[in-house]
């Protein structure tokens, strides 16, 4: 049966070439939300956390620094992660307010702060929060800060006086596995939907 004078006004014609016209325009979508050039996103997290002292050290066992002892030390790590496509200047501080990270115990001391990058933002220590800035931060810049703390189970939090810059957590490697698995099955689908409504297409157009 010759259907050339009469696919294009197929009511099924229609459909598939909505369904073909959705894919395309939600696949522009995601990729301009994932490849956006101006997006400036940090990622902040503290990957190690290591006690000085087993649970049930020995009383005359202890830990010392600069004479004072003491009670629960624990070497941290804390993290600051670049995660944008420019760099983030230092007029992105709103108020030239440092980010502050709270570890959430006292920190005895800063061992060490390193960068993958020679320039680093300035570092002051207060009570338990390091204050990173107001300095540049440049774009895939890792920061990373060792320290000494006195106290039970380091917990971090943030606050950001950075303008326009989303501050996240730092995610796991088995949930940046879980958003990749997610997003590969996302994309299937949308080839196999472009698949069956080109061949659906091309019948009709017979």
């Amino acid at each position: 049966m010759n259907r050339a004078g009469e696919w294009y006004t197929s009511g099924t014609f229609w459909t598939v070439a909505g369904v073909i016209v959705a894919v395309i325009f939600g696949a522009l979508t995601v990729g301009l939300m994932m490849f956006n050039p101006n997006r400036r996103r940090l990622f902040y997290g503290m990957p190690t956390a290591a006690p000085l002292l087993p649970s049930r050290a020995p009383s005359a066992l202890d830990v010392r620094f600069d004479g004072l002892r003491l009670a629960n030390p624990s070497v941290v790590e804390v993290r600051l992660t670049s995660r944008s496509r420019k760099d983030i200047p230092s007029g992105r501080f709103n108020d030239d307010e440092p980010i502050v990270l709270d570890v959430g115990v006292g920190i005895v001391t800063l061992l060490s702060a390193t960068s993958n990058i020679d320039t680093m933002p300035p570092v002051k220590v207060k009570d338990t929060e390091l204050h990173i800035g107001p300095g540049l931060i440049r774009k895939r810049q890792t920061l990373t800060y060792t320290l000494l703390t006195d106290g039970q189970a380091p917990d971090l939090t943030c606050r950001s006086p950075l303008i326009d810059v989303e501050m996240r957590p730092q995610r796991g490697a088995e949930e940046r596995q879980r958003t990749y698995e997610k997003f590969t099955m996302a994309a299937a689908t949308a080839s196999t939907v472009v698949a069956a409504a080109t061949s659906i297409m091309s019948w009709l157009m017979q």
